[in-house]
This record gives C-alpha cells, sequence and structure tokens, in this order.
C-alpha cells in the first residue's frame, strides 16, 4: 500500500514522512529535556532555578522575532508584489 502510495505521489510523500519523523523527535527530545528540567526543580537542585530562567528568557528572545516576523510578512509581501506589479504594467 505504501508502495502504491510513494509511485502516485512520487517523492513527495516520502519527504512528508521523513519531515513528519523529524518533527516527532524533536517534540519528544524536547519533552524528555523539559522533564528532566522540572525533575531538577522539584527535587532542588543546584541551579535548578536559574536554568528554568534563563531557558525561559532566550525561549522569548528566540519567539518574538519569530512571531512578529510571522505577523507581518504577509503585508509586506503583498505590499511588494504589488508595488513590482505596477512597475511593470506597459505605459
Amino acid at each position: 500500500m505504501i508502495a502504491h502510495a510513494v509511485e502516485v505521489f512520487g517523492g513527495e510523500l516520502l519527504l512528508v514522512f521523513v519531515v513528519a519523523g523529524l518533527l516527532l523527535l524533536l517534540v519528544a527530545s524536547l519533552a524528555a529535556r523539559l522533564t528532566r528540567m522540572w525533575l531538577e526543580r522539584r527535587r532542588g537542585a543546584a541551579g535548578s532555578r536559574l536554568h528554568v530562567r534563563l531557558v525561559l528568557l532566550f525561549g522569548v528572545v528566540a519567539a518574538v522575532p519569530a512571531v512578529r516576523f510571522h505577523l507581518l510578512a504577509p503585508s509586506r509581501l503583498v505590499r511588494v508584489l504589488s508595488a513590482s506589479v505596477t512597475v511593470l504594467e506597459p505605459p
């Protein structure tokens, strides 16, 4: 069945499976790391509170530009494309 699907869709289906597998691996790794961090915090390990604060700080620092880009990119793209279309119109 999978061979038939790969034959019909070409390499696109394989690419989807590879990306989904990598995404699952990333989520599993993140979950394991967050669980380990939470357990260390519960045990009161040295530096665990500082570690949690640093992870949150760097998470926010990484997320703010990504969210900003996600919100502003479509309007910027429309503006650039509409400007280029008006320039390309014949006189």
